[in-house]
């Protein structure tokens, strides 16, 4: 039976040559095992162990857009461009006069790069910014 199993799952990697070798059977019995058992040998990308991005009700309320100035047609190289000047205005040590709102402003602009420049985030963001406009303009209209 599990000559059987093997067969099927490592026929794939069965090269002639290499038929007898050991050290392959090992390493692939060793996978099958960890996989069973739960353990991860193997590390995936963050993109792909994350899932769906993690956008909370407060992300979709703020226009980060509009914190950053710019449009929704916005791609990556202008959200980094906007984000670099407007932190450099914004840091608490530039603003003397107030420093309350220049690290309020800081903390906007942080969290709306953490969004906007991962392209998953962006993506999850832009569709529920999207519902929540519906959202706001049909409750506008009742």
């Amino acid at each position: 039976m599990l000559k059987l199993q093997l067969s099927q799952y490592f026929k794939v990697f069965m090269i002639p040559s290499l038929k007898n070798n050991i050290f392959l059977i090992l390493v692939f019995l060793i996978i099958m095992f960890s996989l069973q058992s739960g353990q991860q040998l193997i590390k995936f990308h963050p993109e792909f162990e994350r899932g769906a991005a993690e956008i909370s009700f407060e992300d979709v309320e703020q226009d980060y857009y509009a914190i950053l100035g710019l449009t929704e047609m916005a791609d990556l190289s202008q959200i980094k461009k906007a984000y670099k000047n407007l932190i450099l205005q914004w840091h608490p040590d530039k603003n003397f006069d107030n420093p309350e709102e220049a690290e309020s402003m800081t903390k906007k602009l942080n969290n709306a790069y953490k969004i906007l420049n991962d392209p998953v985030k962006k993506k999850e963001y832009d569709k529920q910014r999207l519902e929540y406009k519906q959202t706001m303009e049909s409750s506008m209209k009742k």
